[in-house]
């Protein structure tokens, strides 16, 4: 895949109307967010996104983003390597009025794609720029957060060392305590001799 610089914000309405598109390397340094659930932050990440606009008018971005990262298992708190493949749907809208004057009510909820506000403060079409400016970064950051895993973890349970001697010990100590403790019957044939 060829690759550029990734661009931190990019004027979207330009690049719905030109149909362009980004293709760029982006660093996983730049994922601010991300970074403290990664176990090294070498590396990059892939992405490639496409601007248009659909037949019926409405703007759509769609794309992908993927690469390799390494997470920390919450259990070993070793690095967890994890494979970014993520697919991005978009129908994109100036504002919140644009959206509901496009769509019947309800029918956000059924789309197949998700939908993105450009400008959540502007109240009319007429309040937008034509320079508006689409947070990419941002974007692609959700993107690939939303991916994680709730919990990153390896699968064999047996991954941390420290929680092996954890439970080796604790087994142990039940044992010896198990020992340690008089059986109940033998209890009971020690008082039946006392009252005999």
């Amino acid at each position: 895949m060829s690759s550029g610089p990734f661009p931190e914000r990019v004027e979207a309405n330009k690049l719905f109307a030109r149909h362009g598109r980004v293709l760029a390397t982006l660093p996983l340094q730049r994922l601010t967010r991300l970074l403290p659930l990664l176990a090294s932050e070498v590396g990059s990440l892939d992405v490639d996104l496409q601007f248009g606009i659909a037949e019926d008018g409405i703007k759509v971005l769609e794309g992908s983003i993927a690469g390799h990262i390494d997470l920390v298992c919450q259990r070993c708190l070793g690095p967890l390597p994890f494979k970014v493949d993520c697919r991005m749907a978009l129908q994109v809208f100036d504002t919140r009025a644009d959206m509901a004057r496009r769509l019947p009510a309800g029918e956000a909820d059924s789309l197949e794609r998700d939908v993105l506000v450009l400008d959540e403060s502007a109240e009319t079409e007429s309040d937008v720029s034509d320079r508006s400016e689409l947070d990419l970064l941002a974007l692609v950051e959700d993107d690939v957060l939303l991916s994680l895993p709730l919990a990153a973890m390896h699968e064999d349970e047996n991954c941390s060392e420290a929680l092996q001697r954890l439970r080796k010990d604790s087994d142990a100590a039940e044992r010896r305590a198990l020992a340690e403790q008089e059986s109940p019957f033998a209890v009971l044939a020690q008082w039946k001799k006392q009252t005999e």
